[in-house]
Order: C-alpha cells, then structure tokens, then sequence
C-alpha cells in the first residue's frame, strides 16, 4: 500500500534488513530535481521498442543467412505482452537474449545502446535514493544545495546492497498503480518489507545484459 499524503514519508524495509528507511513521497518539484540529476549524469535509457528498431537495422546492415530467423525472433519479442504462458514467456525472452548477446558482440549502435540502458540501470535507482531517502527512525541524512545526498554521505550511511532497492522503491512512488490508489484509504505508511516497483518491472523485460524494455518519460530522466 503506497501513503497518498506527501506529508507522510513511505517506510521502506528491504528484504532481510533489520533497518528501515523513511523515503520522501515524490513531488513534481523532487520529481524534476530527480531527472534534472539523472540528465546531468549522462545517462539515458533506450525503449524496448527503440532496442528492437536497432536489432532489426543491425541485422539487414549485416545480412546474415539466418536473418529471417532473427527478424522473427524480433517480432516476437516485440509483440510480447506478458500475456503469453510462462513457458511461452521463458522462451521468447531467452531467444531475444541470446540474440542481443550475439549483437552485442557485433559492436555498433545495438551495443552502444545496451552499455548506456546498462548505465542507466545502475544511475537511476542511486540518484533516486540521493533525491529521495529522508534516513531511518534515528537517522536523518544531510541533503546538499543540488537537494540531493551526497554520494559519499549515502555509502557511510546505506549498506551498498540497499541503495538500489530505495532508489527503486522511490520510483514506484512516482505513480502508484490505480489498484494501489484505491487501496490507500488513508495516509498510512506503507507495511514493511519489499513492493515490487512498477518502474523496475516494466523496464526489466529481459535477462541481465540486454535491458531494453519500456518506461515512461516520468522516471526517465
């Protein structure tokens, strides 16, 4: 359950912490500060369908003797919906794999675009965490003239392996699903332990290395 009142921060415990975090509920203005930063950082993500307009030019600059099989591979890819059976699922998201791993090798604009949705997976979710953590119950972190933690002051205080499940949970506060709108009867904070970030999900439609999926222009940056 997401709080509706940004006067009542979320409070966010990862899985297996013993601490947890106070994250401030996004604003339009922290909204903009966020992809302001995400801007100046230089990363950029690429669309799923961006991805696939890439691996189809990729693969008639090079003319392959399997090109049908891999143009194929790519409407399949590109007319998945998450509808299809799991293992319906399983295999076209391993075809699309094992394809972007063998154009990725190729080099060129394909692999450009994977290495900078790779950079973008790692920036985002920190900066969120930079523009979005308050602390902990006993804990408040100090934010600098730009609104945001300094990196420095984030590694001292957050375990590493918790930074990118903040940032992440800072995203999915962006816009609450409508099921969870509607949930949220009153401005409670949210229970403790995980909740699946729609911004997370809808990007990571493939497997670790070839991150090419759809977002919206709201967690972007």
């Amino acid at each position: 359950m997401f709080p509706l009142s940004t006067k009542v921060p979320d409070r966010f415990t990862p899985d297996g912490a013993e601490v947890t975090y106070l994250i401030e509920i996004p604003t339009s203005m922290s909204k903009a500060r966020y992809r302001r930063a995400v801007t100046a950082s230089g990363a950029r993500v690429w669309t799923k369908g961006q991805m696939i307009a890439s691996a189809r030019a990729a693969i008639d600059e090079s003319k392959p003797d399997n090109a049908a099989d891999w143009l194929a591979v790519c409407d399949r890819f590109e007319q998945f919906d998450g509808t299809a059976s799991q293992k319906e699922a399983d295999k076209i998201i391993q075809e699309w794999a094992d394809l972007s791993r063998i154009l990725q090798g190729a080099g060129g604009d394909y692999a450009a675009r994977v290495a900078e949705n790779e950079f973008w997976f790692f920036m985002a979710p920190r900066i969120a965490a930079r523009a979005f953590l308050i602390g902990t119950e006993t804990l408040k972190l100090k934010r600098g003239p730009d609104g945001l933690i300094a990196d420095a002051t984030l590694e001292g205080a957050v375990a590493e392996e918790h930074i990118p499940d903040i940032g992440w949970r800072a995203l999915a506060l962006f816009e609450p699903s409508e099921a969870e709108t509607k949930n949220s009867a009153s401005p409670q904070p949210s229970p403790s332990g995980p909740v699946s970030s729609n911004a997370a999900s809808s990007l990571q439609t493939e497997a670790p290395g070839t991150s090419s999926a759809n977002t919206t222009a709201e967690t972007q940056g």
